[in-house]
């Protein structure tokens, strides 16, 4: 879009020189720098304005137009239009800045609430990231969580319906209630029954969080078990499993509601158990990833990027292809919230391990 003032004040020159003396390109040079104004920085906008200017005195002195009335008032047009852009750039210059800011502390927020997960924990790699949607500045929904337990490693990844400071409410009692609950349910339906009665007292206590819910994946890679890896799907989107060269997409046998619909239907679910053997790598990701649009209008598969990468694969190096790769799918801002969650058996005793 940055070539169209130019193209606009081009168009004018032609004009002018193409047609009679009475009709004047005047309205398209004032487009023109009102344009730029909007869509360029500062210095942009007063190339567009000086080149305005300066090619409406040419072309008046061209056509025997400076020093009549015509021609001083065709610049005096230019001039107040280019006043008008130099006006508008301020406004859009204040609110990209006051975006970047609401943005930055929306971020914020969101690392306070989601704290990066230590490298090593419980035998097993992990990496994690949270990037914002670029199209606005409101705190998503998306959240994770890992917590080392008596019962072996369990972690949860989700997305709660809705953006703003409902969302990170609901964000804030899911992964409270999941730190708190990791360590004393039995297995991953009790850890899931926590934290629907979490989202059942703050519906009671906050009348907006009523209509909230959140699909989410609560996954343990129990101790001592072996590779063994057991899944609890609610309501999320698939996840991934790297091994032995292949990736597979995980999905649960039968489906079952997100967090917080548990009124509307039985929410008993069988978890799911399958290999996790050394070196073999998880892959949780929320919705922002897998659909992520290309130009053509098609959704983002992640099972392609997890294909071609080497093998075996780090968790951190996992994550950061996924991210790059969805970014350059889309081909421009992200329209929603993304989270990454991969876990990595390593095939050596972890020497960080907290």
């Amino acid at each position: 879009m940055r070539w169209v003032p130019g193209a606009m004040i081009v168009c004018s020159v032609v004009f002018e020189l193409l047609t009679p003396a009475q009709y004047a390109a005047t309205p398209l040079f004032a487009v023109a720098c009102v344009t730029a104004g909007a869509i360029l920085r500062l210095s942009g906008t007063a190339w567009t304005v000086a080149v305005a200017v300066c090619a409406t005195v040419v072309l008046a002195v061209f056509q025997d137009r400076w020093g009549h009335i015509a021609g001083t008032a065709e610049l005096a047009d230019v001039a107040a239009a280019g006043l008008a852009a130099f006006w508008v750039n301020w406004l859009v210059a204040r609110q990209r800045s006051r975006l970047a800011v609401a943005r930055g502390v929306a971020e914020e927020m969101q690392r306070v609430l989601l704290p990066p997960p230590p490298g090593v924990l419980g035998g097993l790699e992990i990496a994690a990231r949270y990037e914002a949607a670029q199209a606005e500045a409101r705190v998503g929904g998306d959240f994770y969580a890992v917590q080392e337990t008596p019962f072996g490693l369990r972690m949860i990844l989700g997305d709660v319906r809705g953006k703003g400071l409902g969302a990170v409410a609901t964000v804030s009692t899911l992964t409270g209630a999941f730190r708190e609950g990791a360590g004393r349910a039995s297995d991953l339906p009790a850890l899931a029954e926590r934290l629907e009665d979490a989202l059942d007292r703050e519906k009671q206590r906050n009348a907006e969080v009523e209509s909230r819910f959140a699909t989410a994946i609560l996954a343990e890679v129990p101790r001592g078990a072996g590779s063994r890896l057991v899944l609890l799907n609610r309501g999320h989107p698939a996840v991934y499993l790297v091994a032995d060269g292949r990736v597979r997409a995980l999905l649960p046998p039968e489906s079952a509601l997100p967090l917080g619909m548990r009124d509307l239907a039985d929410s008993d679910v069988v978890p799911m158990a399958v290999e996790f053997p050394v070196d073999a790598l998880l892959v949780m990701v929320t919705d922002g990833v897998t659909e992520a649009r290309d130009s053509r209008g098609e959704f983002y598969d992640p099972q392609l990027t997890l294909a071609g990468l080497a093998s075996p694969c780090g968790a951190q190096e996992a994550v950061d292809a996924l991210s790059a790769d969805a970014v350059r799918w889309e081909h421009g801002p992200a329209a929603d919230d993304r989270a990454i969650l991969a876990v990595r058996r390593a095939a050596v005793t972890p020497r960080d391990e907290v």
